[in-house]
């Protein structure tokens, strides 16, 4: 039987600082078909589903969710240009796997050390294919699932976790686990605290301008490398 879960009477959540509120539906014991039917019917709809075992989330995500993973998107994608570091860009490709019951949606994802894996391919498939290096979660509304777990389940080796402006980056370990580390794994010679620097300036400058501020700030500070 399928659940419905409206949300609750008190008032949801807001993301700290005002603005809109996300839309979100919890169902319960929605069967795999059913989850992979509503992919396809919400193809071409701006949804996040993510899918734990019988348990799915659907959630509209904010505009202030969607720059914030565009830009830091945008700085990962100038970072690997001016330091010549090939990558394969996914974006928000649904990930599932059918025998582990777990689905998602990265607010962005890319192929780093797997990057030859997947080079010129569309038709990438989990386990058969490995999953994204990487993957950007920007947590403004916070999901109802545990996304961590659905993240391990599906084997991704890194996630970006940018929340109240500050970024972490978290490492998958043995037994399924997720630690918090200094230096990514994908990019280590980027420095942590200079992504956190620039993001925030979205606030007052135009994305062109901050964009090539970065691009200065990679040159000039890996031009003797």
């Amino acid at each position: 039987m399928t659940t419905f879960v409206p949300p609750p009477s008190r008032a949801p959540t807001r993301p700290r600082g005002g603005g809109a509120l996300a839309r979100r539906l919890i169902l319960y014991d929605i069967s795999w078909k059913t989850y992979e039917d509503l992919l396809s019917a919400l193809a071409e709809q701006h949804l996040f589903l993510t899918y734990d075992d019988g348990t799915l989330e659907i959630m509209s995500p904010l505009p202030k969710h969607d720059r914030a993973g565009r830009l830091l998107a945008r700085l990962i994608h100038v970072y690997t240009e001016e330091r010549n570091i090939p990558i394969a860009s996914f974006g928000m490709t649904t990930w599932r796997r059918k025998d582990r019951k777990k689905g998602l949606e990265a607010d962005e994802c890319f192929y780093v050390a797997h990057e030859p894996r997947v080079r010129g391919r569309d038709d990438i498939s989990l386990p058969k294919d490995p999953p994204p290096d990487l993957a950007i979660e920007v947590d403004i509304t916070r999901s109802t699932l545990d996304k961590q777990k659905v993240y391990a389940s599906l084997g991704f080796p890194e996630v970006w976790r940018y929340e109240d402006e500050r970024l972490s980056v978290r490492v998958l370990r043995a037994r399924g686990k997720y630690s918090v580390v200094a230096k990514s794994p994908s990019f280590p010679d980027l420095p942590l605290g200079e992504v956190e620097r620039f993001m925030p300036l979205r606030h007052s400058m135009g994305e062109t301008e901050l964009v090539r501020a970065f691009r200065q700030w990679v040159r000039k500070t890996f031009s003797q490398q």
